[in-house]
């Protein structure tokens, strides 16, 4: 047992230079990762003045500032969503509608749109890994947010000036989002590596099993069918140590 622990221990470092072979899935995974965006942002920019009110998702007659909006902005997204008019169905068709479209658009509003505002600018922005589904939540939000913003200036009776009224500032606009690492990757990556490695060891032992040459007294001895009497150490190795234990002012040394 000890000659096949140390005969694999020099196959090892006969051919060490191949563990850099354990680097390659990983790299090639991570260097795919990147190319291949997995991420998306979508948004949609909409004119608000400032002094524009709301009218409430429950009850028209109340209004609440767009500050107000963006800190219950999660009851602005999740609030009286309307499925038929979203997927644009009729009552009687709204009951066939796949649960799992129904779960992914849900899971999105939840957990990927947001709501900001930069000075007379609101913005819905989407961030998730479907950029279709994404865009239409912007458009769908975004026109929900203008709607309810005309409906608290008129009911509200502001006098704003025409051309700071309430309005789309800019088309559905989308981005792909690249990145060479996340942490979602680590698991993955790690499989790759554990299974390069293990693929690099089973070379090296197939590479030094394979190997004809003799490596041992032992197998020198059942080669020639003769008893082993001594053996001379690696002359090379001795050479060497005595090159570097020598020096030019050993007067033992200069010929």
């Amino acid at each position: 047992m000890s000659y096949v622990v140390k005969r694999y221990t020099h196959g090892m470092k006969r051919y060490k230079a191949w563990f850099l072979l354990a680097l390659l899935m990983p790299g090639l995974y991570l260097l795919s990762a990147f190319y291949s965006p997995d991420q998306y942002r979508a948004w949609q920019d909409i004119q608000l003045p400032l002094e524009a009110r709301f009218a409430s998702t429950t009850t028209p007659t109340v209004f609440t500032s767009f500050d107000e909006v963006i800190r219950n902005q999660d009851l602005f997204f999740q609030q009286n969503f309307s499925v038929d008019r979203y997927f644009n169905l009729t009552i009687k068709t709204v009951e066939h509608l796949e649960k799992e479209r129904y779960q992914k658009v849900t899971a999105a509003i939840r957990n990927n749109l947001s709501l900001s505002r930069e000075g007379e600018i609101a913005r819905i922005t989407y961030l998730g890994k479907d950029p279709e589904l994404g865009s239409h939540l912007v458009g769908y939000y975004a026109r929900r947010l203008l709607r309810k913003a005309q409906e608290g200036i008129q009911l509200g009776g502001i006098e704003i000036d025409t051309d700071l009224l309430p309005k789309l500032a800019s088309s559905i606009e989308s981005s792909a989002i690249r990145a060479l690492w996340r942490a979602d990757r680590i698991i993955p990556m790690l499989t790759l590596f554990s299974a390069s490695l293990l693929g690099v060891l089973v070379l090296i032992a197939a590479l030094e099993w394979n190997d004809a040459t003799l490596k041992s007294e032992r197998q020198i001895a059942r080669y020639v069918n003769l008893p082993v009497l001594g053996s001379l150490p690696d002359l090379n190795l001795v050479s060497r140590i005595l090159g570097e234990d020598a020096s030019p002012e050993d007067p033992d040394t200069l010929s």
